[in-house]
């Protein structure tokens, strides 16, 4: 009796540490995310948090970027293959969005603006968990 050890044939079209990123669900909550930044950013304006609101902005840009580039592939397996570049730029706006979360610890910022952050973070963890990169803490 000789068995091979061989992938089966839906094993061979996938790369498993970025099966997620591919589905609606990612690309979903890559809308979510900048939906809730944008928010987030405007707040932060309008309550004249001025170190924060640079930051907030530098993440809203991070993820535009994440997500038209998204947008730019036309077919999965366009998105398959560059699977990789959209991690790195999900990490960057993470490394943003860490420095959001320091500073929102040592800032007196009202409840409004520290609701909404906790929903971006909500969102940028649920990313980050979907690309298998470190949390905001």
């Amino acid at each position: 009796m000789v068995a091979l050890a061989s992938p089966t044939l839906a094993q061979q079209g996938r790369n498993f540490g970025f099966r997620i990123q591919f589905g609606t669900d990612v690309e979903r909550l890559l809308r979510q995310a900048e939906n809730h930044t944008a928010q987030f950013a405007a707040l932060v304006d309008e309550r004249e948090h001025y170190g924060l609101a640079e930051r907030a902005h530098e993440l809203e840009r991070q993820l535009n970027m994440v997500g038209g580039d998204f947008e730019q592939r036309s077919s999965f397996y366009d998105r398959a293959s560059n699977g990789y570049d959209r991690r790195s730029q999900v990490a960057n706006a993470l490394r943003v969005a860490q420095s959001i979360n320091n500073a929102m610890r040592y800032r007196r910022v009202d409840f409004d603006v520290q609701r909404e952050w906790s929903t971006v973070r909500f969102d940028l963890n649920r990313l980050a968990r979907a690309y298998n990169l470190r949390q905001i803490g």
